[in-house]
C-alpha cells in the first residue's frame, strides 16, 4: 500500500470515530476537532477536545455501533475494553445513560492505539490484529486488553512507535 493510501486508510478510520462520538455526544456544543493531524502524520487525539468530552460524557445509546467503528466481533468483547459490565452497559444503552467516564476515556485510547497501529502496518485490519493478538512483551496480554489503563497504553505506544522506527516489538 503507499504512502498516500495508508493516510487516507487512517484518516478514514478518525473520521470514523470522529462521527460515532458526535452522535454520542452528550452536550452538542461546538467543538474543536478531537483527531488532528499535521501534513503527513497521522491523526491523533487532540487533549483539549479529548479531556472535554471525557468530562462531558458520551451517551450509551449508540455504544451497539461501537462494535462495527471498532472492529469488535462480540460484545463481550467491547464491555471488556470498556472496563464495564456488560449487562450494565447494554442496560445504559437502552436507556440512553451515559458512559462512565472511565469508559470514555478507555474508549479514547482505543481509537488512538487503532490509528497509530493503522498506521504502523499499513492497513487498518493489521493494526487491529496485532493489538488482538497476545504479545510476549506484555506478560501474554493482547496489547489492546494490556492498554486497559494509561500505563499500560503507554507501553503499546511505545512499542508501536520502536515498530514504526525500526525497532523490535
Amino acid at each position: 500500500m503507499s504512502l498516500a493510501a495508508k493516510r487516507k486508510d487512517v484518516a478514514s478510520l478518525a473520521r470514523s470515530f470522529t462521527g460515532w462520538i458526535d452522535r454520542s455526544r452528550e452536550k452538542q456544543a461546538d467543538a474543536p476537532a478531537l483527531f488532528v493531524a499535521s501534513e503527513g502524520e497521522i491523526p491523533t487525539l487532540a487533549p483539549a477536545s479529548a479531556a472535554t468530552i471525557v468530562r462531558d460524557g458520551l451517551s450509551a445509546g449508540h455504544v451497539a455501533e461501537l462494535l462495527e467503528v471498532l472492529g469488535i466481533e462480540r460484545k463481550d468483547q467491547l464491555s471488556r475494553m470498556l472496563n464495564t459490565n456488560g449487562t450494565s452497559l447494554w442496560r445504559w444503552e437502552k436507556q440512553g445513560k451515559p458512559l462512565p467516564s472511565a469508559s470514555v476515556e478507555q474508549l479514547l485510547r482505543t481509537m488512538q492505539l487503532q490509528l497509530i497501529a493503522a498506521d504502523v502496518f499499513g492497513a487498518i485490519e493489521t493494526g487491529r490484529e496485532w493489538l488482538r493478538r497476545p504479545h510476549p512483551l506484555l506478560d501474554g496480554l493482547p496489547p489492546a486488553d494490556y492498554a486497559d489503563n494509561e500505563f499500560g497504553a503507554e507501553a503499546v505506544r511505545g512499542m508501536l512507535v520502536s515498530l514504526k522506527y525500526g525497532g523490535v516489538a
